[in-house]
């Protein structure tokens, strides 16, 4: 299933975003603190597979297509070679990082859901 990284990226935030101090927006910190490890490092990911190199290669085209629709471009980390591992991890991260910071999609609602590509 192609959305699986979607949903699985959203199971993180909004665990990250219910412990104390949350606010519902992340900081950068709980970003590098919990998503990094595993969207880069392929280290400290959920068990079910959900966040694997080949789900994030699954769902690239999509969130390539949702930060480009926001923010007019990718990230800088986006100009290398996708056929590289390293390229696509830290690809995905550095724009989930963009969405998540600077474009503050609140998490679990409708909207974010449709801009990741689940179904409203």
């Amino acid at each position: 299933m192609k959305l699986i990284v979607c949903a699985a990226l959203f199971a993180i935030v909004a665990t990250v975003s219910a412990q104390p101090g949350g606010r519902n927006r992340l900081t950068e910190g709980q970003l590098e603190a919990f998503l990094r490890p595993c969207i880069v490092n392929g280290v400290r990911c959920p068990p079910d597979g959900s966040l694997s190199y080949d789900k994030i290669v699954e769902n690239m085209e999509n969130t390539k297509m949702a930060t480009r629709m926001l923010a007019g471009e990718l990230p800088s980390e986006c100009d290398c070679d996708d056929s590289s591992e390293r390229c696509n991890r830290r690809c995905m991260y550095a724009m989930m990082k963009v969405l998540i910071l600077e474009y503050n999609i609140p998490v679990g609602a409708p909207q974010s859901k449709r801009f990741f590509g689940f179904q409203g």
